[in-house]
């Protein structure tokens, strides 16, 4: 795993790693950036130069949730990969024609997320999420394929992909605003956490793994085979993180002990 430190990004000299809040609308901690009214027409990015070339084939996987929104279209990514330093918002990477981003689309009140290719401005979009639920997101490039798959509560909720530019990428966002005009309807919250670009797992020479052993990469399985870490299997059950399972609520009558509760449960059991 490699859970990012958003605050190392924002330490870091500007340019090329930028933390630009224009507005105020960002809480950043280590590993959560919270995002409160965001609106269309701010600059405001979160962004780490991992250097030239250095995203190709890639697994990552980010947590997220839909605070709220306004009555019209709130639009943020919370993924991104470019290799132009110019581009900071969404906006700006589609007119440069350069790069992938996964955003959320805060349609008239009924929330997506969308795959972007920068290069030809296509698109595609999952189903209507949910407010106030944390999904687990896992973003696989391999070669010219992208894929998001959209987890609730360890179920496979959506899962989108489409063809992309196969190049290699240097800068990585975790947040970038729409950056272009909008209202003052045009608004989104959200949070996000634990962004893992799970660098380790990519090498499974010790201490990370050894020939024939396997890990889990968010819902996949992958096993060990000379050395690198290769797709075993999609959606693994044992590696899908179960919901936590409903305690029931027992109404404890007045003048009613707990012991009593428990001596009637054994009594019932011997019977």
């Amino acid at each position: 795993m490699a859970i990012q430190n958003f605050l190392e990004w924002c330490s870091e000299p500007t340019p090329p790693n930028w933390c630009i809040d224009e507005e105020g609308n960002l809480i950043i901690t280590a590993n959560t950036i919270i995002v409160d009214h965001i609106f269309r027409h701010v600059e405001t990015f979160v962004r780490k130069d991992f250097g030239d070339g250095y995203f190709t084939d890639l697994n990552h996987s980010i947590n997220l949730s839909i605070q709220d929104g306004g009555p019209n279209r709130g639009i943020h990514s919370f993924w991104a990969i470019t290799n132009n330093e110019a581009s900071h918002t969404h906006q700006q990477m589609i007119n440069n024609g350069d790069g992938i981003g996964i955003y959320l689309w805060y349609d008239y009140v009924r929330p997506k997320i969308r795959i972007q290719n920068y290069a030809t401005a296509e698109m595609v979009e999952s189903a209507i999420l949910s407010l106030d639920t944390e999904y687990f997101i896992t973003i696989s490039r391999q070669n010219d394929i992208c894929t998001v798959s959209i987890y609730d509560g360890g179920t496979l909720f959506d899962e989108i992909s489409m063809t992309v530019t196969n190049q290699p990428f240097r800068y990585l966002f975790a947040i970038s605003s729409r950056g272009s005009a909008g209202s003052e309807d045009d608004w989104i919250s959200t949070t996000i956490s634990n962004l893992d670009i799970m660098e380790e797992p990519s090498s499974c020479t010790n201490p990370y793994g050894e020939h024939g052993s396997s890990t889990c990469m968010g819902p996949d399985r992958y096993i060990c085979n000379d050395g690198l870490w290769e797709l075993d299997m999609a959606n693994a059950p044992e590696c899908i993180t179960p919901p936590p399972p409903e305690i029931p609520w027992i109404p404890i009558v007045a003048g009613v002990t707990i012991a009593t509760i428990i001596g009637l449960y054994l009594v019932k059991r011997k019977k």
